[in-house]
């Protein structure tokens, strides 16, 4: 019988931190396909042509982070990160742009842009000397 304690176990330390990165790799990958699927009409009227460059970075880091990120995988992982980091980027800088051409504000939604940033920066600063986890 499977028993969602022994899944834990299974994961290497860190193993609160791995699971929060799973979680935001997994919202990440939420976030691209909702970029395809129903992108924000304000974003899509003001720079509609960038929504599947910052929906493509978003799912595919999403994607392979997601599968990446338990079993210590790094080299792939700051791929993933990396991805992640330009999605958002885009994202930011379309909410930027939006901020010039209309009155609407952008301080919360620029503010939501930029938790992935510094998050997966911080993942990439993490894994930046080894390809795999040295110690799993």
């Amino acid at each position: 019988m499977f028993r969602l304690r022994d899944f834990y176990l299974r994961i290497k330390e860190p193993r609160v931190q791995r699971i929060a990165f799973l979680l935001l790799y997994a919202l990440l990958a939420v976030i691209g396909i909702g970029g395809f699927v129903s992108p924000p009409a304000i974003i899509e009227a003001a720079l509609g042509w960038l929504t599947p460059f910052w929906a493509g970075f978003s799912l595919l880091g999403g994607a392979v982070g997601a599968v990446t990120v338990l079993p210590g995988w790094w080299w792939a992982e700051r791929i993933a990160a990396a991805a992640g980091v330009f999605g958002s980027l885009i994202y930011g800088s379309v909410i930027v742009a939006v901020h010039f051409h209309s009155d609407a504000a952008i301080t919360t939604h620029l503010g939501y842009a930029c938790i992935p940033i510094v998050l997966l920066a911080y993942r990439l600063w993490e894994t930046r000397r080894y390809d795999y986890e040295p110690r799993g």
